[in-house]
């Protein structure tokens, strides 16, 4: 069963458990709560004072709440607001293998390889290429151009490769978070504008870290149907590890994967379908449920 109400900014749907999940005089107790990160007013809970160039800082999530995002190898839009938004609230950010094709085409100037210029910074483009500079590129890295390793190299991005044909680039990306969340590997240090590892001292700070990591994957639809599986796949092998909190994206849909034998409750923003307001983007309140 659902039901569904909505304020000025908000749509909250509450999906009790499915009953095949639980036995017939049992109830959920447990309360999953997706929040998605398009919220107007979790945009401005959120605002936080940052140290790096990009705009809207306010997108991003409070401390307690860290997000990674990671780009994956499928056609990316030069006027994407909702890349831009998932890169502002995120910090750390990843390219997997040709993902970082996709960011270096989309965000840097004149490097469109179809010849045209790429956004050059208007309000409705991802805006200049220096500010898109990803902490890191991992994969097997049969896909990554040599110009696009050596510029984001010239940038401080590190460049990882793991040859392991038994696992994807999705997957290789995603171990690569839970090393970060977990307090190992390298990091940016933005407050130094470089990229250093974790020393000692952050490690012993690691009960501080946040217990929370949200995960964006962007660039999970529009390409090839087995990558797509892949993402899909994610969802289900990574479940626990970030504890239901990855979210599959493309500029037209997205997807999540629900706990089961708990009441579900999905929080989007309230846009219209045909809403004037330009400004307005993200899930909207259309929600299809997949048992």
């Amino acid at each position: 069963s659902s039901s569904a109400a909505a304020d000025r900014s908000t749509c909250t749907v509450d999906v009790a458990a499915a009953a095949t999940e639980m036995t017939s005089t049992a109830a959920a107790t447990d309360t999953h709560c997706y929040t998605s990160p398009f919220l107007p007013q979790q945009q401005e809970d959120n605002d936080t004072s940052s140290n790096n160039d990009n705009d809207n800082d306010n997108d991003k999530p409070p401390p307690s709440v860290q997000s990674a995002l990671i780009i994956l190898n499928s056609p990316m839009q030069t006027s994407s607001r909702i890349f831009q938004h998932l890169w502002n609230r995120s910090s750390y950010r990843i390219c997997a293998d040709g993902g970082a094709n996709r960011l270096y085409d989309a965000t840097t100037v004149g490097s469109r390889r179809d010849g045209t210029s790429s956004s050059t910074g208007n309000s409705n483009g991802v805006g200049s290429g220096t500010k898109y500079i990803p902490d890191l590129i991992k994969g097997d890295l049969d896909s990554l151009r040599p110009e696009v390793s050596s510029y984001y190299e010239s940038l401080g991005t590190t460049i990882e490769r793991d040859p392991c044909q038994d696992t994807n680039d999705l997957d290789k990306a995603l171990q690569s978070v839970v090393l970060y969340r977990d307090g190992d590997g390298n990091v940016l240090d933005s407050s130094r504008g470089r990229r250093e590892s974790k020393s000692k001292s952050r490690r012993d700070e690691s009960s501080a870290l946040p217990a929370v990591m949200n995960v964006y994957v962007y660039g999970a639809f529009g390409g090839r149907f087995d990558q797509e599986m892949a993402s899909i796949q994610a969802l289900y092998r990574w479940a626990d590890e970030f504890s239901h909190g990855l979210t599959l994206y493309s500029d037209e849909t997205c997807s999540f994967l629900l706990p089961a034998g708990v009441r579900n409750e999905i929080r989007l923003p309230a846009i219209p379908e045909r809403s004037a307001d330009c400004t307005q983007y993200g899930e909207g309140c259309t929600c299809g449920l997949i048992p």
